[in-house]
Formats: structure tokens, sequence, C-alpha cells
């Protein structure tokens, strides 16, 4: 097993790696790694950019816009024809989330890497990556996986009839489709056809479904919501986050109906379950919000946040925040105490999402 491991170090090591800044593998790396349970918790962190030159771009087009979201809402056409998606990089990586001391245990190199779902009887990952997904196992791309409607993927996530359930963001959509042939679709939810079919400056939005939007570039103010994340919480019940609107929504899968549980928030993103409800990341409010099951707000993690991209609750009843524009990863306790911190070089990378995975899972992903 170590000498696969040794064998694996020398090859990252060799495609310089190191101009990402991330902490090479030593041998107390591995022996820890080695020495952890099968069922230990680990979190894969994916990373949309890792590109220096390219992040520089992006920060300089995410200044100009208004910073209370009320004229001009993301990035214009024009300026992601200056700064592509093949322009950013893109990775995910490994680590300890009770050692984050250790930085990044691994790191494989996927494409504007956003949502990831891991499949256990598959024993593979799924990882959005723009307008594909691609399958990783064994430290590598295996597949690279598509839909007409893919653009501007952001979660992925396994739903109650155990299919895939896509938040195609650049189509406003929500997309269930098969694990085995992503190319049918079983499901779909567009906004534009349940209401939300204006774009912030009025003007109407109409997707055609016989259009293959993976040959269609799109940017955020041509959205009419930026549907970030959806989670199939119960029964023909789903929820979302609109990015544009603030709101958290549930929609009802028989007709499609949708009606708004949470309001007031800005640029929110994840809606997660955890152990007592729900959270949800209020991203330019800078703070998570902790749900009940009847999604009241019952506390709020508030600190020197800036732009909080994902949160996760971990086994032990503490959370991971995904602090994108600090350029870090916090550790809170259950009152929202930061209990470690992760810094990440700032301009290296950008952080997408968070996904928890034991030790054996992880290994089937990274290594085997």
């Amino acid at each position: 097993m170590n000498k696969r491991l040794l064998s694996w170090i020398r090859y990252k090591s060799n495609m310089g790696f190191a101009k990402t800044n991330i902490p090479k593998l030593t041998r107390k790396n591995i022996d820890y790694l080695g020495h952890l349970p099968e069922d230990y918790p680990l979190i894969v962190v994916s990373f949309f950019a890792t590109n220096p030159g390219s992040l520089a771009k992006l920060e300089v087009q995410w200044e100009k816009r208004d910073p209370a979201h009320q004229r001009f809402l993301g990035r214009s056409e024009e300026e992601t024809t200056l700064v592509t998606s093949k322009d950013l990089g893109g990775s995910i990586n490994l680590i300890d989330p009770q050692r984050l001391d250790f930085g990044f245990l691994a790191e494989i190199e996927s494409p504007v890497a956003t949502g990831m779902y891991y499949h256990p009887q598959k024993e593979c990952l799924f990882v959005g990556s723009n307008k594909w997904i691609q399958k990783i196992v064994g430290g590598k791309i295996i597949a690279t996986l598509g839909n007409t409607l893919f653009n501007d993927l952001h979660t992925l996530s396994r739903n109650l009839e155990g299919n895939l359930l896509a938040t195609s963001t650049g189509v406003d959509g929500l997309l269930e489709v098969s694990f085995d042939n992503t190319e049918r679709l079983i499901w779909s939810w567009l906004a534009t056809e349940h209401g939300y079919d204006l774009k912030p400056n009025g003007e109407k939005r109409v997707i055609d479904r016989q259009a293959n939007y993976q040959e269609v570039g799109t940017s955020t103010p041509e959205h009419t919501t930026h549907v970030n994340s959806s989670l199939n919480y119960r029964t023909d019940k789903i929820l979302a986050t609109l990015f544009h609107q603030g709101t958290l929504i549930e929609i009802d899968k028989q007709n499609g109906s949708s009606r708004i549980l949470l309001e007031g928030l800005k640029s929110p993103h994840h809606a997660r379950q955890r152990k007592e409800g729900f959270l949800v990341s209020d991203t330019r409010n800078n703070r998570v919000l902790l749900l009940d099951h009847s999604f009241a707000i019952k506390k709020a993690f508030e600190n020197d946040y800036n732009w909080i991209q994902d949160c996760l609750e971990l086994e032990n009843g503490h959370y991971l925040i995904g602090d994108s524009n600090n350029s870090r990863i916090v550790r809170v306790d259950e009152n929202g105490h930061q209990t470690e911190v992760l810094e990440i070089e700032r301009g290296t990378r950008k952080i997408s999402s968070f996904l928890s995975l034991t030790k054996r899972e992880a290994w089937k992903v990274f290594y085997e």
C-alpha cells in the first residue's frame, strides 16, 4: 500500500503541483492515513478555480459588482468570455476535519470542480464540471458525462429514488438523471417554466429544451434565479436556494409548484440537512443559519467571514465553514466558536463545496 502511495506522490510531484502550494505528502501523512479506521470521517473539498492568473482576473471582475446586489448581479456575458472555465483549473482535495493542521492530504485535478456525490455501490466520485460531470476513481478521471441541459453545474446529490439530482444553474434548472446514463432525463424543473421567467434586468428568459446548452455560454445576470443547490429531503419535496431572490424554497415534484420557506437571504448557497434540521449558507450576509425541522432559524454562526460558500455539519456536531474570500476553511463548535482554521494561500484557489467520506471511500477515490 505504501509503495503505491509513494509512486503516486512522485507522479504528482513531476506534474508540478508545488506551484499550487499544496504540501507534499510526507511519510507522516501516509502513516497517519494508513492507521485511521476504515470508517473514519474525512472531507473532500472541491475548488472551482486553482489558476492564480485567471483567479486574479476574476477578482477584478467581481469587485465591479454592486455590493448590495441591487443593480449588477454577477459577471457580465462579456466578462465570462475573458475568463472561461478552461482557464480556471480546478481540483478536489482531501482533508481531515479534526486535523486541519495537516493541510491537504491529497489532490486530484478536476476541471472547475463544484458539487460532488460519492456513490457507495459504484465506489466512485461524481464531480460537477461546468457543463459536464467527471467520474473519478483511483486518483483519475475515468469518464466524462453529459446532458444537453447541463450548464454551470453546481450541486450533485442522490435523490430518494436513487437517481442523480443535479443543479444546473445555467438553465435555472434541477435535473434528475440516471447515474448509468446522464443523458437520460428522468425529471426536471426549470424555473422559467414555473413563475421565475424574468432576468434581473426585467427581460424574459425562455429555455429551449431542444437546444444543447453544453454549447451555450451563460452568465449570472442572464439567469432568472441562479438556483445553486437542491436537496430531495422528503418524498416529492425538494429544497432549493435561489441566489437572485435570496430565498430558500420548497419545490413539489408532482406539479412543479414552489413555496418560500425562508427569505431575506443574500446570495444563498448549499441547503443541507443536519441532525436537528437544516442549514443554509447565507453567503453575502456572511453567516450560516441553522434551521429546525420546520425551517425556523434557531442559531446563526457569524464572525469575520467574507462570502461563506458552504457549510457542513461534522459527525461530532461541529461544523466546517468554507470562508471563501478569506481563503480559509474554519471548524467551529456547536455554538459557532472557532476551534481550528486551515489557511489557504490567497489568490491560489476558490472553494466550491464539501463532501464527507469515510477513510475507505476516500482511499477508493484518491488512491486505488
